[in-house]
């Protein structure tokens, strides 16, 4: 039973993989001049999070010039295999958002109790500042919603198509004969 969890478990993997490019080129972002690196990570916090995507600054960045050197993604393990794929879909559009523009963010000083030095961080939609919206009013997350669920319908689809379940069933049954004997 563990073999057949294990193939299992590399056939999730695989498709998750595949689904990074195909949302990538989906996204029109396969060509982007800043990577996107992806990580699948056992914890994200926050409670059911399924992702999280921002930007990794150049260490010569300053606060009046930030400049992107790649963005980064965390998707975290979940139970599923497909709830894992739409949180990458998800992500995913916030990485097109980022390497368009359309998500930018600042950073300002301002010191708290008149002495102590703190950084804020500021978040803009296409230049309007959207900081203070709660996260679903927030137009980037309104757009990764939407897009979320047609990528990953669209990308099941074409698992399904190209998916023989009885190729696919033969292909565990000769393996695990294979690793019995």
């Amino acid at each position: 039973m563990k073999l057949f969890a294990m193939l299992l478990s590399q056939f999730d993997l695989k498709m998750f993989h595949e689904a990074e490019g195909f949302f990538k080129v989906a996204l029109n972002i396969d060509n982007s001049e800043i990577p996107i690196e992806v990580k699948l990570v056992d914890n994200i916090g926050k409670g059911s999070t399924g992702g999280r995507c921002g930007p990794v600054f150049t260490d010569d960045s300053t606060f009046d010039n930030l400049k992107i050197e790649k963005i980064s993604i965390k998707i975290k393990h979940s139970c599923t295999v497909i709830g894992m794929i739409e949180a990458l879909a998800h992500e995913m559009v916030h990485a097109k958002q980022y390497i368009d523009k359309d998500i930018t963010v600042s950073f300002e000083r301002y010191y708290f109790w008149g002495f102590i030095p703190r950084i804020k961080a500021r978040k803009f939609w296409k230049g309007q500042d959207t900081t203070d919206l709660d996260y679903y009013d927030q137009p980037c997350e309104m757009e990764a919603y939407l897009l979320q669920k047609k990528l990953t319908f669209d990308y099941l689809n074409i698992v399904q198509k190209n998916l023989d379940p009885l190729a696919m069933a033969k292909l565990l049954h000769t393996q695990t004969e294979s690793n019995i004997d």
